[in-house]
């Protein structure tokens, strides 16, 4: 447990007795803990949380992209698996456009290493649905865009 009051930590006091018998310990000024895999204390470094992310994001998209799966079914395994690894962070944690725009990329050049994509594909068609004439990849920006506005 960690009080904070305008961005600073208050004094620790007593451990916080419940009515079971537990008790809830105050974090020592060097601990964190984790929500949703971020780590929540003042004083962390977001680009940390964003490095993790970032690396947990490609991971899932090679795993993907390197199974024997048909094409259709490794872009909704994508769709299902790597891109909520990252979108359920975007009300906590502030991306820059820039950012966003490498995990698309990463996952395009996981898909022209793995022989899924052409190096000079059309990358709007990646993007586009099925129905289409696409991929149906979902653009990570512009999901992005679409959770920041509502």
């Amino acid at each position: 447990m960690l009080h904070l009051i305008k961005g600073r930590a208050l004094g620790q006091s007593d451990d916080v007795e419940m009515i079971d018998g537990t008790a809830i310990q105050h974090l020592q000024p060097t601990q964190t803990y984790t929500y949703l895999e971020i780590a929540q204390r003042q004083s962390d470094n977001l680009n940390d949380v964003k490095t993790k992310l970032k690396q947990k994001y490609e991971s899932i998209v090679k795993a993907v992209w390197s199974t024997e799966l048909t094409a259709k079914n490794k872009c909704t395994a994508t769709n299902m698996l790597s891109v909520p690894a990252v979108a359920y962070t975007f009300g906590a944690v502030r991306w820059n456009t820039d950012e966003i725009q490498e995990l698309d990329r990463t996952t395009r050049s996981v898909m022209t290493e793995r022989r899924s994509l052409h190096p000079r594909a059309s990358i709007q068609r990646t993007y586009m649905s099925r129905a289409s004439g696409g991929r149906g990849l979902i653009n990570m920006e512009e999901h992005y865009r679409y959770k920041n506005s509502s």
